[in-house]
């Protein structure tokens, strides 16, 4: 037992440090004066990783673990044939898609509910449309903002107008940023205040890495021996390492504030422990129930790692435009996924 608790607490310290080096680190070059963004910058590129390992776990890690246990479920509910239709509740692909709806309705009432400064400077963020004019910065205008009209002549109120146009202005209050060619025509979200960007892609991720690592505990805490519960501790924590990397980078991008940051750390990183003391509560309930309620949680988790990854981290880093960066960026994102693949290849 204690040598069981000595090398949990080992493996949880070493969790914190993979998620907090990096987010330190990226945030001093983030905040440095002297730098100049740029479309491929470090944290772009590591945030392009990261996208890559949580796909990689998305699809080889989790959505493996659901359909396996579908297949045990429905077998103890004497379901044999395949393509039966009963339950049609307890598959794979509803539930992961249900994560996917939950998480997309979560966040829209999420920026509704915020603060109006917060959520137009989230939406001008991550949504800005062509017919949309962009406040005009000193050292920070994008080729395609040349063809756009100053006022739109087609509106029906010329003071809506021009109360929209000053209230945009009264957004960009901040100095203005040198932006190098390479990141006009895309790259707009870096115009938001560090810390400012309303958005809860952190809280997102932190409940997908968490569910994730939670149910690793409780698989851990199933081993009774002391040598196969070393033997998975290791293999647990390469892609526990993994993710708390991705995370801090994930953090740092977002110019998620200290405090938070931290905090959101710690949770992901005694998330593996407490999986470990939820093993004795889960043991309480009937066999069947468990494995339902882990089911339901980890394909829910595996869409939320989708919309994540795809909506949220993808859509943003990887322009829609004719860029050599975006090729590079693609090649990463292919690069962190395959890290995952073949870590999770040698395991196995």
């Amino acid at each position: 037992m204690i040598v069981e608790f000595a090398a949990v607490t080992l493996s949880t310290a070493i969790l914190i440090a993979a998620s907090i080096l990096p987010y330190i680190g990226l945030r001093r070059g983030l905040d440095s004066p002297s730098r100049s963004p740029k479309a491929l910058n470090g944290l772009s590129l590591s945030n392009c990783f990261a996208c890559g390992i949580f796909l990689g776990t998305c699809f080889l890690g989790l959505i493996p673990h659901v359909q396996m246990q579908e297949g045990v479920i429905l077998k103890q509910l004497n379901i044999t044939e395949p393509h039966s239709q009963e339950y049609p509740y307890l598959r794979t692909n509803f539930v992961i898609l249900a994560g996917f709806l939950i998480i997309l309705l979560i966040e829209q009432i999420a920026f509704i509910c915020a603060p109006s400064s917060h959520n137009t400077l989230s939406t001008d963020a991550h949504y800005h449309h062509p017919e949309q004019p962009v406040p005009r910065q000193q050292n920070g205008l994008r080729d395609s903002d040349l063809n756009q009209p100053l006022v739109n002549l087609d509106s029906e109120s010329e003071q809506d107008e021009l109360e929209e146009i000053q209230f945009r202005t009264a957004l960009a209050t901040h100095p203005p940023h040198d932006h190098s060619d390479d990141e006009h025509g895309h790259h707009h979200h870096h115009h938001i205040l560090p810390g400012e960007t309303g958005s809860i892609e952190y809280i997102l991720l932190l409940i997908a890495l968490s569910v994730h690592s939670i149910f690793e505990g409780i698989a851990l805490g199933a081993q009774k021996e002391l040598n196969g519960f070393m033997k998975f501790l290791l293999s647990v924590m390469i892609h526990e390492v993994l993710c708390s990397f991705a995370y801090g980078v994930s953090l740092s991008k977002q110019r998620i504030p200290l405090k938070k940051a931290f905090g959101s750390i710690l949770f992901l990183s005694f998330s593996l422990p407490i999986g470990i003391l939820i093993m004795a509560w889960i043991g309480t309930f009937e066999a069947l129930t468990a494995l339902i309620f882990r089911f339901v949680l980890e394909g829910i988790a595996a869409g939320i790692f989708i919309y994540v990854a795809s909506i949220e981290m993808l859509s943003t880093e990887i322009p829609h435009l004719p860029s050599k960066a975006g090729f590079v960026k693609a090649v990463i994102v292919v690069s962190g996924a395959a890290v995952f693949f073949f870590i999770n290849l040698l395991l196995t």
